[in-house]
């Protein structure tokens, strides 16, 4: 089978290098779960990917992207040129896309992202000229994206009612989307196999004892409650690391002035945040519990750290805690009490009961999420999806 996604994801020595571009910190949460995901559909199929690489004039060091190719296996990542001004910006893209589908397989399914309304229109517009089925990954509300309006999640939810199927990261997000009840999957994230990280090139710890977090470091995904926890009550030499984007740099700042024991590394690589979860004395998810935030999303950093090798520290997720109740710790909120109790919690495990957990919740997390086992279930919903389709 061949496969047409549509992304703003890339392959990943590009998006590192396309990182250096950037002078502020910029979510990578939709980069590093959809390049895992292309890499797990490119076992059983070929796969042509039209990366849409998000670009700003103001914020970055560059005035455009140059259109590239880049073939990784079964991978033929494609780069159209990004430049011009916002009102010519879609019509460029629809000429360079043209020019990219006239070498393409006339026979594929598309899947595309649903979380970028450039994306998802495009990649619309050319399932209809070509009469390809296309499928939508939901791996958010629109709704819950910090700084989106009511226009931009009705126009997203509009653009994805003319999809044929729908992969979702939960039952409340394929709910959302896929109000037709067309056939759909459910799955709840990604992992690296285990036995492709390659443990020779994890970085030795610079750190020594340190709790880890990676993620966005925004106040409404429980950071700044953990910052503070860990300034009132950690007093021996564990450090606090953590890497990812800022919604407001100066008030970053503020909250670790100060602190030599916080370390902010800013946007870090994919690698680099492997060999830190792997390093840390634990990994920590204060992401608070809220019921849209539990209906329409994972924590995928959890499902990433359950496969690093080292415990984790979680507030409670009513979908994991189904899957991994016994191999991680789980705390009631994000509120200094509830964090207090799960180090307090790790700290009481002896040295097999820690090593134990973390062992138990990377074979658990393997079986269910690793882009070997992914492949699996995909291929065979793409195979029920089209079979359907064409009777």
């Amino acid at each position: 089978m061949n496969i047409i996604y549509f992304t703003t994801s890339q392959q990943t020595k590009d998006f590192n290098d396309y990182l250096k571009l950037w002078e502020t910190p910029i979510n990578s949460s939709n980069q590093i779960f959809h390049n895992k995901f292309i890499r797990a559909l490119s076992i059983n199929n070929h796969v042509d990917v039209i990366s849409i690489r998000p670009f700003s004039k103001k914020k970055c060091s560059t005035t455009f992207l140059k259109k590239k190719d880049t073939v990784e296996t079964n991978i033929h990542w494609h780069y159209p040129k990004i430049s011009g001004s916002k009102l010519t910006h879609i019509n460029s893209l629809k000429l360079s896309i043209g020019s990219i589908f006239k070498t393409l397989y006339k026979k594929s399914v598309i899947i595309t992202d649903t979380i970028n309304p450039s994306v998802l229109y495009l990649a619309t517009k050319f399932a209809k000229k070509y009469d390809m089925p296309i499928i939508g990954v939901c791996t958010d509300s629109p709704s819950n994206i910090t700084g989106t309006t009511r226009t931009y999640t009705l126009l997203l939810l509009k653009l994805a009612k003319s999809l044929d199927g729908y992969i979702a990261l939960t039952t409340g997000l394929n709910e959302l989307y896929n109000d037709n009840d067309k056939p759909a999957l459910i799955l709840e994230g990604i992992v690296e196999n285990s036995n492709d990280i390659d443990d020779d090139a994890v970085e030795p710890n610079r750190y020594g004892k340190y709790i880890f977090y990676s993620g966005a470091l925004n106040e409404r995904f429980g950071i700044y409650n953990f910052i503070n926890f860990f300034k009132n009550n950690i007093k021996d030499n564990t450090k606090l690391v953590i890497c990812g984007h800022h919604a407001d740099e100066e008030k970053l700042k503020a909250a670790i002035k100060g602190q030599k024991r916080i370390v902010y590394l800013g946007n870090v690589t994919n690698d680099e945040v492997i060999s830190l979860e792997r390093n840390a004395w634990c990994n920590i998810n204060p992401r608070p519990y809220n019921e849209d935030l539990d209906r329409y999303s994972i924590p995928s950093k959890v499902l990433e750290y359950l496969n690093s090798d080292t415990p984790t520290i979680s507030v409670k997720n009513t979908k994991l805690q189904k899957y991994f109740n016994p191999y991680l710790i789980w705390i009631k909120s994000n509120q200094e009490e509830d964090f207090l109790e799960g180090i307090n919690r790790l700290n009481e495990l002896s040295k097999e009961e820690y090593e134990a957990m973390a062992k138990n919740a990377k074979e658990l997390v393997q079986k269910y999420y690793s882009i070997n086992a992914v492949s699996d279930k995909v291929h065979g919903f793409l195979y029920y999806l089209l079979n359907n389709k064409t009777k």
